[in-house]
């Protein structure tokens, strides 16, 4: 049985590039997406919300929780302890927590 592999992350304003950082990722190998983003000035909120609709066994897009909780820990560890609360998380056999200008370099 295939590893499934479940990437999770937290950005903001990076809809010149989600489209790219996601496709990069997918030709990977990566099979599934849990992005929380906060505050998106730029629809990188909306084109989740899209390519969510357009694909939604490979991504997960969410609001991060500490928009509702301002005075609540850190951005990132907000969506990290609220990952855990998803399917998704549960049924990955790897997780790669990554920031969203970053992307996964492989060599072999």
């Amino acid at each position: 049985k295939k590893k499934k592999t479940l990437l999770i992350t937290v950005m903001r304003n990076e809809g010149p590039y989600v489209l790219e950082w996601v496709a990069h990722h997918f030709a990977l190998g990566i099979d599934d997406l849990l992005i929380f983003t906060n505050f998106c000035t730029d629809n990188t909120d909306k084109i989740l919300d899209r390519l969510e609709i357009m694909m939604p066994h490979r991504i997960k897009h969410q609001p991060n929780p500490k928009v509702m909780f301002p005075n609540h820990g850190k951005w990132h560890i907000m969506g990290l302890r609220y990952a855990g609360h998803f399917g998704r998380y549960k049924a990955a056999d790897w997780l790669y927590v990554t920031d969203a200008d970053e992307f996964l370099n492989l060599k072999g």
